[in-house]
């Protein structure tokens, strides 16, 4: 699961940001069809929540958790520059065509 920030784009935030899965073992590119975002206070942590169709995003500076229909993953949440290099390969050429 990738969430992509377009630097100089105006617009709403689905015009701004791109939503993707990445399936690990084909390395396959589905584009999520984006609903809300909003933040949330638990235990005093902010919480991100993105929700989309068929899926939510839920994530601190650290982790995240990902459930998409009805799988749920637990992830460590990391900066661009930890993301394995055929992943932004990929993220590459799907952000070029789309």
């Amino acid at each position: 699961m990738a969430e992509i920030k377009r630097h100089g784009i105006q617009g709403d935030k689905s015009d701004i940001y791109k939503w993707i899965k990445i399936n690990p073992s084909n390395q396959e590119i589905e584009s999520l069809k984006f609903e809300s975002m909003k933040t949330e206070e638990v235990n005093g942590n902010e919480i991100n929540v993105r929700i989309f169709e068929n899926a939510e995003l839920r994530f601190d500076n650290f982790f995240a958790k990902f459930q998409y229909k009805n799988e749920g993953h637990i992830v460590m949440n990391c900066d661009t520059s930890e993301i394995p290099d055929i992943f932004l390969n990929h993220i590459e050429e799907y952000l070029d065509k789309n």
